[in-house]
Order: structure tokens, then C-alpha cells, then sequence
């Protein structure tokens, strides 16, 4: 296995389970579990950070010109972590409205 392809295993590896934690945070909010969402979001977005920085190390091995192919793997890896990026603003979101919602609740 190429190093470009080892990139793109760990990337999918842990924008996958960041977004699944994203996901779980979402169901966890609509049950009204609101401390767990929050501490599944914060999961998330380190396994994501982790997820962006293996794709810049291996954005960096390509700009260098050490591989020069990308491939269906690769491309998967990248939808993998867009994916996660985008639930994470959803859920954040989610939290933050939530939280608003809660706030008027008690207002009533």
C-alpha cells in the first residue's frame, strides 16, 4: 500500500467516526440529553481536527511531488471529511438553537 492510500485510510478512519459522533449528538439533542451532545460534539471535532491534519500532511506529500496520482480512494477520503465538517456545523447549530428554544421555554 502507497503512502497516499495509508493517508487516506486514517483519514476515513476518523472523519468517519467523527461524523457518526456528530450523528449521535443530533439524536442525543432530540431526546433532550443536552450534556451528552455537547461532550459528543467536542468528541467529533477532535477526531475531525484529527482527520484535517492528516489530509493537509497528505495534501503537503502531493504538492511536494512525491506521489503524483490521486485516486477513488482518495477522492472518498475527502468526501469523508467534507461530510464530517458539514455535521459538525449542523450539529453545533443544532445545540445552539436548542439551547436558545430551552432559554424561551423558561421565559414562558
Amino acid at each position: 500500500m502507497n503512502e497516499m492510500n495509508e493517508f487516506a485510510f486514517r483519514i476515513i478512519a476518523m472523519a468517519g467516526e467523527s461524523k457518526s459522533d456528530y450523528m449521535e449528538a443530533v439524536k442525543k439533542l432530540h431526546e433532550g440529553a443536552y450534556k451528552e451532545a455537547a461532550d459528543l460534539i467536542e468528541q467529533a471535532q477532535i477526531k475531525y481536527t484529527i482527520a484535517h491534519r492528516e489530509h493537509t500532511q497528505m495534501l503537503q506529500l502531493y504538492a511536494r511531488g512525491t506521489c503524483d496520482s490521486m485516486n477513488v480512494l482518495i477522492a472518498h477520503a475527502q468526501d469523508y471529511l467534507v461530510a464530517s465538517e458539514i455535521m459538525g456545523m449542523m450539529a453545533r447549530e443544532l445545540l445552539l438553537m436548542q439551547n436558545e428554544i430551552n432559554q424561551l421555554r423558561k421565559g414562558i
